[in-house]
């Protein structure tokens, strides 16, 4: 008697184990050898198995090696029986370094204490962290991780951490998160407290927002950036210039080497800019003549920047510019407006 069909059925949909998703599949499998009759896969050491058994085990170890990704199956085909496969298979798939230790200890005293949100989810992030980290055998000391609590918590809450520092015994971390979740419920009562949680959020959101502010360009511009005559940029583009390497410039003529007036002039229209969310994304590709006919018949859209060779040369500050950067906006026929030329 093999295993039953409708046994074997239940774990259809694990395939392609790998190191990826052995974890998200390895319960149910181990479901699966107690129901198939296979419960000696999970004991440490392998029984002296009977003539039905060695049978049993036969089809549950050609179905664990039809089941393992064909990039892995070397690892389990030296082995014969289902007991020394599965062994060797989690063996292979959780084995965890000091790097993968490691990265995630960084994690752990890299969270963030967010005085937007409740207390208990910060001391929820740090203990799950830790819970992770013992199960991959690196467990952490209560008191390390009352420090690191501590450590990480927003300045908005620093009189209920030096509360807790001055303490005869140093606190465990059970005390210190009730301590901490006591201060932050009446805290949420106090007005002048809850003006100052509110600001500390602002403060957080706006340094966020200042990391998104364009930034000088890195290196020289690559040789691509002054073929072809593209025009790279858009007034309202939510890409990266590609001339000067500036996210959301909207530097339509970018030279990437400029006088200083223009460079002012472009900082001034990236922060005119900024105060409205991109709508438009450039693209290096042409339209096509179905939508230049469309266009023309819509005409053109209220309060919409018209990137029309007119409008854009309006917005050249043609007087700041050297007479090789002149030049160059003329080779790509943008010329000062009012400028006659004869053809």
């Amino acid at each position: 008697m093999g295993i039953p069909a409708h046994i074997a059925t239940a774990i259809d949909g694990v395939t392609n184990l790998s190191p990826e998703n052995f974890g998200e599949h390895e319960s149910l499998m181990n479901e699966f050898w107690t129901a198939a009759g296979l419960e000696w896969v999970l004991l440490d050491e392998e029984p002296t198995l009977s003539a039905t058994q060695k049978k049993l085990d036969t089809e549950g170890s050609f179905l664990l090696f039809a089941k393992v990704d064909p990039e892995y199956r070397g690892m389990v085909k030296p082995h014969s029986g289902t007991h020394a496969r599965w062994k060797a298979l989690k063996s292979a798939f959780t084995t965890v370094t000091f790097s993968d230790r490691l990265i995630l200890f960084d994690h752990l005293i890299s969270i963030e204490h967010n005085p937007g949100l409740h207390i208990t989810k910060y001391i929820s992030d740090v203990e799950t962290m830790a819970k992770d980290l013992k199960a991959q055998s690196l467990e952490i000391p209560d008191d390390v991780l009352t420090s690191i609590l501590l450590a990480r918590l927003h300045p908005i809450m620093s009189a209920s951490k030096k509360s807790l520092c001055k303490e005869t015994t140093f606190p465990a971390f059970k005390d210190a998160s009730a301590r901490l979740r006591a201060d932050a419920h009446d805290d949420a009562k106090d007005d002048e407290t809850r003006v100052k949680i509110e600001a500390a959020v602002q403060g957080m959101q706006a340094t966020a927002f200042a990391a998104r502010i364009p930034r000088p360009p890195s290196g020289a511009p690559p040789p691509e950036a002054f073929e072809k005559g593209f025009r790279w940029c858009s007034p309202k583009s939510d890409r990266d210039c590609f001339r000067c390497g500036r996210p959301g410039h909207r530097a339509q003529f970018c030279m990437a080497v400029m006088p200083e007036a223009i460079a002012q002039w472009i900082l001034g229209a990236i922060s005119q800019a900024s105060s409205t969310t991109p709508t438009y994304t450039p693209s290096l590709v042409p339209p096509t003549a179905d939508a230049q006919a469309m266009a023309a018949q819509a005409g053109p859209a209220p309060d919409d920047d018209d990137d029309s060779e007119l409008d854009d040369s309006d917005r050249i500050p043609w007087d700041s510019l050297t007479p090789e950067q002149v030049e160059e906006f003329e080779d790509r026929g943008l010329h000062r407006p009012g400028k006659l030329w004869v053809i």
